[in-house]
C-alpha cells in the first residue's frame, strides 16, 4: 500500500493549534501577533506551494473588573502562492494576498459579541498532523486528498453569544449573496480537554433565493490529553454529518515525549465508502518550530513547513 511522507517545520508547541486564528481568545498582552501557514514540497508532483499563510494581529484592552468590558481589535490577512500546477503550463507562480477578517471582539459580564470580516464558525481545525484534514479552496491545495472537506464558508457578519467560565455557546451569521452562512457553535474546554460542536448551515443558491433549500453541517469533536510521568497521550476524533447524507470520521491519536510527537490519524467517508490512514513523528525545539515526516495511504510524498504560533 502506498505511504504519504511529509517533512516539516511549524513555530508553536504541540497545542490547540488554530483556535487563536479561527476562533476567538482573550489575550494577556496589549499587541499579540499569530501565524498559521504550511509551505510544502509534493515529491510525487515535483513541485512547492505555499499552500496557505494566516497572519492575524490583536490589540486588546483588558479590564480586571468583571463588568468592565474586554474590548479587542484583530486583523487577519490571508494569501497563498502556487508555483505550478503540473497540468497547466504557465511561466509564472501564481500569488495572492488578501484580507481575511477584521473587526472587533468584546466581551461584557457574560456576553460575548463580535461584529467581523469573517464571522461564520468554522469546523475543528485541530490536529497532531501537518495538514489539516480540510482544504481552504485555493488552487495551492489542487493535490489534497478528496477525503480532505472543504472549508465552510465564513463572510462578513457577526458572532454573538455567552461566554461562562470555559463553557461558550454562540451564533455567527454571514452575508454572502443569497447564501448567508449561518451556525452555532459550542464548547467546553479545560486543561487538557475540550468538547466542541459546530451546527452550519446555508442556503444552497447563491444568485436566487430559495428560502427552504438549505445545506448543512454538523460536527462534534472531543480531544483529551493524558498526562504520565515521561509523556503524553493525546486523543482526538469528530464525527461529522453533511446535508448528502455522508457520515464521517476522523479519529486521532498523539504520543508526546520529550518534544518528539508520533500522531496517527484515520478518515472515513460513508459516502465515497474510503479510508485514509495517515501518520507522522515531529520534534518540537524551544516551541518554536518543530521537524517531522508524515505518511499516509493516499500515494502522495510530502517535504513541508507548517508556521503556527
Amino acid at each position: 500500500m502506498p505511504l504519504l511522507l511529509v517533512f516539516f517545520i511549524f513555530f508553536t508547541a504541540f497545542s490547540f493549534a488554530t483556535e487563536k486564528i479561527f476562533d476567538d481568545c482573550k489575550e494577556k498582552e496589549l499587541h499579540s501577533l499569530h501565524s498559521y501557514g504550511i509551505l510544502s514540497y509534493g515529491f510525487h508532483s515535483n513541485t512547492f506551494h505555499l499552500r496557505n499563510c494566516f497572519l492575524k494581529y490583536n490589540f486588546s484592552i483588558t479590564n480586571n473588573e468583571v463588568l468592565e468590558p474586554y474590548v479587542q481589535f484583530f486583523i487577519t490577512f490571508k494569501g497563498y502562492k502556487d508555483t505550478h500546477i503540473p497540468e497547466t503550463n504557465y511561466s509564472f507562480p501564481l500569488d495572492n494576498i488578501e484580507l481575511y477578517d477584521y473587526g472587533i471582539n468584546l466581551w461584557w459580564w457574560y456576553v460575548f459579541l463580535s461584529l467581523r470580516g469573517a464571522a461564520t464558525y468554522l469546523q475543528n481545525l485541530d490536529t497532531f498532523l501537518l495538514f489539516t484534514p480540510y482544504r481552504f479552496g485555493l488552487s495551492s491545495e489542487f493535490d489534497s486528498t478528496d477525503l480532505y472537506q472543504g472549508i465552510f464558508l465564513s463572510s462578513p457578519g457577526i458572532r454573538a453569544g455567552i461566554e461562562v467560565n470555559n463553557f461558550l455557546f454562540s451564533y455567527s451569521q454571514g452575508d454572502y449573496r443569497h447564501l448567508i452562512p449561518s451556525g452555532f457553535l459550542v464548547r467546553y474546554s479545560i486543561k487538557n480537554f475540550y468538547i466542541r460542536s459546530v451546527f452550519l448551515f446555508s442556503h444552497k443558491d447563491p444568485v436566487v433565493y430559495k428560502a427552504n433549500e438549505f445545506s448543512y453541517f454538523f460536527q462534534l469533536s472531543v480531544r483529551k490529553d493524558f498526562e504520565f510521568e515521561f509523556f503524553k497521550l493525546l486523543l482526538l476524533g469528530d464525527y461529522s454529518y453533511l446535508s448528502d447524507n455522508a457520515s464521517i470520521f476522523r479519529v486521532e491519536e498523539g504520543i508526546l515525549w520529550n518534544n518528539f510527537l508520533l500522531g496517527i490519524r484515520e478518515i472515513y467517508n460513508s459516502n465515497l465508502n474510503s479510508f485514509l490512514f495517515e501518520a507522522s513523528i515531529k520534534r518540537s525545539f524551544y516551541d518554536i518550530f518543530s521537524l517531522g515526516f508524515q505518511y499516509g495511504s493516499d500515494g502522495k510524498f510530502y517535504f513541508g513547513t507548517e508556521v503556527n504560533f
